[in-house]
C-alpha cells in the first residue's frame, strides 16, 4: 500500500509538471504550486481506500495479469468520483479536465511500473533461491490436469502449496484429505470441478463465515451501480445537447406529416423485473397495422427517414427519469 500511495503522489506531481511546467497542451499563466502540492500530500490516503474498495488488494498470486489492471482502473475511477464529490463542496477550488486526465494516466503508469518491478524482483529471487518450490496436487482427473497446465503457465508461487483438485466423482475423499492436511503448515487451495460444464467467471464471497461461490451476479450493485448511473446521466445530457435541434426538427416533421402523437411509447422490462416505458419517435401512422398487421414500410418520406435515424433520441430522456 505504501508503494501505491507513493505512486499516486508521483502521478499527481507528474500531472502538475506536464500541465504547469511544460504547459501541455497549451501554457497557462496561473501556477498554484502550494495548492497542488498540499493536495499531493493528502490524496494518497483516499486513493488507497478507493483501491481497497475496488478489490485491488485482494490476493492475486494466481489471477491473470490483466485482472489487476482492471481493478486498478476501477480504483482510479473511484478516486476521481471522490475528488469530484469533494470539489462540489469547495467551489473555490477546481482542477482542469486536462490535469485530471494527466493524473489518471500518470497514476496508472506509476503503479503499473512499481508493481511490475516488484513482480520481476520476486521472480528473480525465486529462481535464484536454493529452496525449490514444491507444489502438491491431490487429484488425478481432468480438474487436476487442467490445474497443472495453469501452474506451468503461471510460474510465480512464493511458498509451498497444496491444491486439492478432485473430480466430482471423487468428492468423498475430501474429508480424509482434510484430516491428513490438518497438521501440515502449507497453503491449501481447493479447485472445484465446475469449469468443465459452465462458462462462467465465479467469485468467492464470505457469508457469515461460510465460503460461497458466486456463479453469476448482476454487476449493477454498490459502486458499480453509482458509476453506471453517473455514466448514464452524463451520456444522456451530452446526447440531448448535441442532438436537440435535429430531434426538434424531426418532431415538427412528424407532426406535419401525419396526425397522432409524435412519441411512440412501449413497455419494457428492466433490472429485477421492473417495468418501465421506452420512448421513441413515431415512424408510422397510428393506424398503420390495424387492417394489414405488421408489414414492411414501402414508402420512405423525409419525416420517416429522420425518425428512423433519430428514433432513439427520446430514450435519452428516459435515462434521466430513472
Amino acid at each position: 500500500m505504501f508503494a501505491d500511495a507513493l505512486a499516486v503522489t508521483c502521478g499527481w506531481v507528474f500531472a502538475y509538471w506536464l500541465r504547469f511546467n511544460l504547459g501541455l497542451p497549451y501554457p497557462v499563466e496561473d501556477n498554484p504550486f502550494f495548492l497542488y502540492m498540499t493536495v499531493a500530500g493528502i490524496i494518497p490516503l483516499p486513493a488507497v481506500l478507493c483501491f481497497m474498495q475496488a478489490g485491488f488488494y485482494h490476493s492475486r498470486r494466481m489471477d491473470k495479469f490483466h485482472v489487476g489492471y482492471i481493478t486498478l482502473i476501477k480504483g482510479i475511477l473511484y478516486l476521481m468520483i471522490v475528488i469530484l464529490a469533494v470539489l462540489f463542496f469547495f467551489r473555490t477550488v477546481s482542477f482542469s479536465r486536462i490535469f485530471a486526465l494527466y493524473f489518471m494516466t500518470g497514476t496508472f503508469i506509476f503503479i503499473s511500473l512499481f508493481r511490475y518491478g516488484v513482480r520481476q524482483i520476486n521472480r528473480y529471487a525465486l529462481m535464484r533461491s536454493p529452496r525449490r518450490r514444491r507444489i502438491l496436487i491431490v487429484g488425478n482427473g481432468r480438474t487436476a490436469k487442467n490445474l497443472i497446465e495453469k501452474i506451468r503457465a503461471n510460474r510465480i508461487f512464493g511458498v509451498d502449496e497444496v491444491f486439492i483438485a478432485l473430480d466430482i466423482e471423487d468428492a468423498g475423499l475430501q474429508r480424509e484429505i482434510n484430516r491428513v492436511l490438518s497438521d501440515v503448515h502449507v497453503d491449501i487451495n481447493f479447485v472445484p470441478d465446475i469449469y468443465h460444464s459452465i462458462n462462467l467467471n465465479p467469485a468467492i464471497i464470505d457469508f457469515s463465515g461460510i465460503p460461497v461461490m458466486v456463479l453469476r451476479q448482476s454487476p449493477l450493485y454498490g459502486w458499480n451501480r453509482l458509476v453506471k448511473r453517473l455514466f448514464d446521466i452524463t451520456g444522456a445530457l451530452t446526447g440531448i445537447l448535441i442532438f436537440s435541434i435535429p430531434m426538434l426538427i424531426t418532431a415538427v416533421l412528424i407532426r406535419l406529416h401525419s396526425k397522432g402523437s409524435v412519441i411512440y411509447k412501449q413497455r419494457r422490462t428492466g433490472l429485477d423485473g421492473v417495468d418501465f416505458h421506452i420512448y421513441k419517435f413515431r415512424s408510422m401512422r397510428t393506424d398503420a397495422e390495424i387492417q394489414s398487421g405488421a408489414v414492411w414500410a414501402v414508402k420512405m418520406t423525409t419525416a420517416r427517414l429522420l425518425s428512423e435515424k433519430l428514433s432513439a433520441g427520446p430514450v435519452l430522456m428516459s435515462c434521466l427519469s430513472f
